[in-house]
């Protein structure tokens, strides 16, 4: 979720890099939802939706530093997941 100008906006990101450089441009990001992230060799299975990168969990510990709520869900109606134990 980012605010600007009073409202909040959704912005899908490719990634968890993209979405760590559009933070320290200066987008304000309040709560970023990481889902759909697949399986690839080298990256860790943390829920069934989301597989994780070295590269990945560097831009989300990044991310948490700068107060971002992480939100580890696919859809609206799944329970929000916390995965910091993961990620650090």
């Amino acid at each position: 979720t980012l605010a600007c100008c009073g409202e909040s906006s959704l912005v899908l990101f490719a990634d968890c890099q993209d979405a760590r450089r559009a933070l320290e441009s200066g987008v304000d990001i309040r709560a970023l939802n990481i889902g759909n992230l697949h399986y690839a060799p080298g990256k860790i299975q943390v829920f069934p939706h989301v597989a994780l990168s070295e590269q990945d969990r560097e831009d989300l510990r990044a991310m948490l530093q700068q107060q971002v709520e992480l939100d580890f869900r696919c859809v609206p109606s799944d329970k929000i997941r916390d995965a910091y134990e993961q990620l650090l």
